[in-house]
């Protein structure tokens, strides 16, 4: 019998091979036909108005321009954008994030009025400023130099009326007069009452009533009490013009009214007179009791008159005795008199002619020539 041997016409390695081949050719037919796609958002679309004419970019992309009142279009993702739109001078913009929510037509409107509104009126509102503060700093500059003009003149009244003082004091009326002219030209209103004075009373210049009036005037409109009385003065006398007790009444008033005490004792003298009104005792009383609590010698002795003769008060001898006694020893010689009297005629205190004798030569000595009578009388 004869030997039959086996041959594999593949072998274990050749089906190993066609077993691979199989499963590439069955891992092939289980693909698709092509590569998996993800779906497309649907598009959308964004419309922009403006109420001026502008231009506009969205997400830093420009998108051209827009008339006034008209619209512009973009297709946009959903999702998150950023808009931004300029007038057409570029001097208004407004800037913005806009949601896209959802596929289809979203507008967006923009008015730029109101920015370019108020633009506008913080431009003009800047301008005011500027020019207010142009205005008020050279109003400042102007008003520095008004006031450095005018101390400089100031300072030359004031040097004007030291010189006029000075030659005052040495008798050089002369050459006073025209100094305090400067110093009251320059606003210094003791020049002016200083040159009042001297036309008053005739020391430099001819004497001339009307121009102290006038420089008394102004010198008691500048609240310079003393320059008031002065002026009172004249209108109480007639000196430079009519006789005006009303006139007097009110400059005395004035300086009473600002403390100068021989102003209340003058208007006392107008109400006890009855000059420029009724007589009035009890107005009288009351300024010369302001005048002697003012230390006016002049307004006590006339205060003690009017006790020793009951008008306006209760007689009272002896309160007339004391305000005379206080007056007198303020040296208000027609108190000395009076006090002179009361001892002599027992006015008040017992009689005492020894005390009379020594009271009328005081005020003898003091000027007062009916006192002077008085003492020869009683010699």
């Amino acid at each position: 019998m004869g030997r039959y041997r086996w041959k594999a016409g593949v072998g274990t390695r050749g089906w190993l091979m066609v077993a691979a081949l199989c499963a590439g050719v069955c891992a092939c037919s289980a693909q698709d036909d092509g590569p998996i796609l993800k779906p497309k958002k649907p598009p959308a679309t964004l419309v922009v108005t403006c109420d001026l004419a502008c231009r506009w970019t969205l997400d830093g992309k420009a998108r051209g321009a827009i008339a006034a009142g008209a619209s512009g279009s973009s297709l946009v993702t959903v999702g998150p954008h950023f808009l931004s739109v300029t007038t057409d001078d570029g001097l208004d913009k407004v800037e913005s994030p806009v949601e896209i929510k959802a596929p289809g037509q979203t507008v967006q409107r923009v008015d730029l009025q109101p920015f370019r509104d108020a633009r506008l009126k913080a431009a003009q509102e800047a301008e005011e400023a500027r020019a207010k503060y142009e205005k008020e700093a050279h109003e400042a500059v102007l008003k520095t130099e008004q006031e450095a003009k005018e101390r400089r003149a100031r300072e030359q009244a004031d040097a004007h009326y030291n010189k006029g003082a000075d030659y005052s004091r040495w008798g050089a009326s002369v050459l006073a007069a025209p100094e305090y002219q400067q110093a009251c030209d320059g606003g210094n209103m003791d020049g002016c009452f200083q040159l009042a004075y001297v036309y008053d009373v005739g020391k430099g210049v001819a004497q001339d009533y009307g121009k102290a009036r006038e420089l008394y005037g102004m010198a008691c409109d500048a609240s310079k009490m003393v320059a008031c009385f002065n002026l009172g003065l004249l209108y109480d006398n007639g000196n430079g013009g009519a006789q005006d007790y009303v006139l007097a009444r009110a400059t005395y008033q004035k300086a009473c009214d600002s403390g100068y005490m021989a102003g209340c004792l003058n208007l006392g003298l107008l109400y006890e007179n009855g000059s420029g009104g009724a007589k009035d005792y009890v107005q009288a009383r009351a300024l010369y009791q302001k005048g002697c609590d003012g230390s006016d010698m002049g307004s006590c002795n006339a205060l003690g008159t009017l006790y020793d003769a009951g008008q306006g008060v209760t007689q009272d001898y002896v309160q007339a005795r004391v305000l005379f006694e206080r007056a007198c020893a303020g040296l208000e010689m027609t108190s000395c008199d009076n006090l002179g009297r009361a001892f002599r005629y027992g006015k008040g205190t017992a009689v005492n002619l020894e005390q009379a004798r020594a009271f009328y030569k005081k005020a003898c000595d003091g000027g007062r020539e009916d006192a002077c009578k008085s003492l020869k009388e009683l010699q």
